[in-house]
């Protein structure tokens, strides 16, 4: 459970930082967005 804990905790990180780190991961805001459900459904 918990190996699969960090995963989120790193994309809920990520999301938290400053607006111009955020710039940088526009493009892969899908992407981040997807794996993001992938884990969700993982863990169900």
């Amino acid at each position: 459970m918990n190996i699969k804990i960090n995963p989120i905790r790193r994309i809920m990180f990520r999301m938290q930082q400053p607006k111009h780190i955020c710039k940088r991961y526009r493009k892969k805001k899908k992407a981040i967005k997807m794996t993001f459900v992938n884990i969700i459904k993982n863990i169900k």
